[in-house]
């Protein structure tokens, strides 16, 4: 999702966002659009953190301060923190980062190998030697998992059981949503195997859809001599909530005070301030690689008494052409 809502979003009573149409000169106008608009600081000291609910994919990240604490000067310190953008990474079945109390079978499936608890959910994972969690044709067959937090899924792995069994699924739906919601939140259908024994096939889902729950239900299968097909998964994606720090690797402001790409971070021993005649100020924030980002913290600057109290950020991988740099 491109939009980024926060849970503290500051309620102007006119609400108001930065334009650079006009050949990059800003001007102000008004917007019923204010959900990258945040509060800041109330006073030089204190860090406030923000996480977004939905996380952006960015290179670049512009800060805007729109209204400044009482002495009118601008002064920011900033820390971005998320997670490095990996496409396809394994989120966890085959390595158990996913419990098994993560994981909802359908309730007519088994597992052949064992009568412990935990064979079905066990056998429902990808690895070799799995595989042999089964549902009969005429029963729902499906794995549902809770991902915890909101993810981005870009793949599905799919295979039947190790044992050669003719009869495995050949197509199935993925739905990805909340809990309450994910029976409702249809991704798409995707080719399952077409060989017996260990032969994953891996789907690239092409979806922006995000959520917390995912589900991989049989859609069609072999319908060989057997009368059950068997099921394993592995999904691919990247975790969109984290909590790792940036690092900038470089930064543009509209306006400084010897400055250094260090002095924004909120680390750092001294803070950007911008010149006391910038009457639009800015500063954007360049890291090392497209990362996602969950969240931004700021804090202003004791030695000068100095804060900013709201701003407003835009986003995106080239500089002059990012999302809401309006």
């Amino acid at each position: 999702m491109d939009c980024i809502i926060d849970d503290n979003l500051y309620e102007f009573e006119e609400n108001i966002k930065l334009d650079e149409s006009n050949n990059g000169n800003d001007k102000l106008y008004e917007s019923d659009n204010v959900l990258n608009i945040f509060e800041g600081v109330n006073n030089s000291v204190e860090v406030v953190y923000r996480w977004f609910l939905y996380p952006i994919d960015a290179l670049r990240i512009r800060i805007f301060p729109l209204v400044l604490g009482p002495n009118k000067h601008m002064c920011l310190r900033i820390e971005l923190f998320g997670c490095f953008s990996n496409a396809l990474e394994e989120i966890g079945m085959e390595s158990q980062i996913i419990s098994n109390s993560q994981i909802t079978l359908s309730q007519a499936s088994s597992a052949d190998k064992t009568q412990a608890s935990s064979a079905d959910k066990t056998q429902a994972r990808m690895y070799n030697g799995s595989g042999d969690f089964y549902s009969s044709h005429d029963k729902e067959l499906y794995i549902e998992i809770n991902l915890i937090h909101i993810m981005s899924i870009s793949g599905v792995a799919v295979k039947g059981s190790d044992n050669n069994r003719l009869d495995i699924v050949q197509r199935y739906l993925v739905y990805l949503g909340t809990q309450d919601n994910v029976d409702m939140e249809l991704v798409g259908e995707y080719p399952g195997n077409t060989e017996l024994g260990y032969s994953p096939v891996l789907s690239i889902l092409n979806t922006t859809k995000v959520g917390s729950h995912i589900k991989i239900v049989r859609k069609a299968t072999s319908k060989e001599k057997e009368d059950k097909s068997y099921m394993a998964v592995e999904i691919f994606g990247k975790r969109l909530t984290c909590g790792d720090v940036f690092i900038p690797a470089l930064a543009e402001m509209s306006s400084t005070v010897n400055f250094t790409i260090m002095d924004a971070y909120i680390d750092s021993p001294f803070t950007w301030c911008a010149l006391s005649n910038d009457t639009k100020p800015y500063i954007i924030i360049e890291l090392n690689q497209v990362s996602a980002i969950s969240g931004i913290n700021v804090q202003g600057d004791s030695n000068n008494d100095s804060w900013v109290t709201t701003y407003r950020i835009s986003y995106g991988l080239v500089k002059n052409k990012m999302k809401d740099d309006k």
